[in-house]
């Protein structure tokens, strides 16, 4: 697959990108904002586990 599609107007040759290029672009991104999403909450959770996790911490060497 070509990256540009060359079309003939007249005597010029335009360099424009092809509509099936178009829709995989739009695909590719559409899966990696899905991922986002999905994983987005996941990540989230381990942040507050790690910051749950680090507060009981400081809290045992303060009660000691």
């Amino acid at each position: 697959m070509y990256l540009y599609a060359k079309i003939k107007m007249g005597d010029n040759m335009k360099k424009g990108f092809t509509l099936v290029e178009l829709l995989a672009v739009i695909a590719i991104v559409a899966i990696v904002a899905i991922l986002v999403i999905i994983a987005l909450p996941n990540v989230m959770g381990m942040f507050n586990q790690a910051r749950e996790s680090t507060f009981t911490t400081e809290l045992k060497k303060i009660y000691r």
